[in-house]
């Protein structure tokens, strides 16, 4: 699978990352965090029937190398 970085993609496959730690630094919340984020993505895709990036106000990523994601991300829904 490609890794897209313009759209959300379901199930893509993104490149490994160690958010929660490994190991020995594995981080005890993390099947919590991944939970939360199953259920609310879920919630969130059943609320809205589209959900685009804002046209008129672009997305701006961390200027920081070693932080990954969107500081903004201005979007449009239209409710399901």
């Amino acid at each position: 699978d490609e890794f897209v970085l313009d759209r959300f993609v379901a199930g893509q496959n993104a490149s490994p990352h160690y958010a929660f730690g490994h190991g020995a630094h594995f981080c005890v919340g993390a099947p919590l965090a991944r939970l939360e984020g199953k259920i609310a993505m879920g919630l969130l895709l059943d609320r809205y029937a589209e959900i685009n990036l804002d046209p008129d106000d672009p997305f701006e990523f961390f200027a920081n190398p070693g932080t990954n994601g969107a500081k903004r991300l201005p979007v449009v829904v239209r409710p399901a």
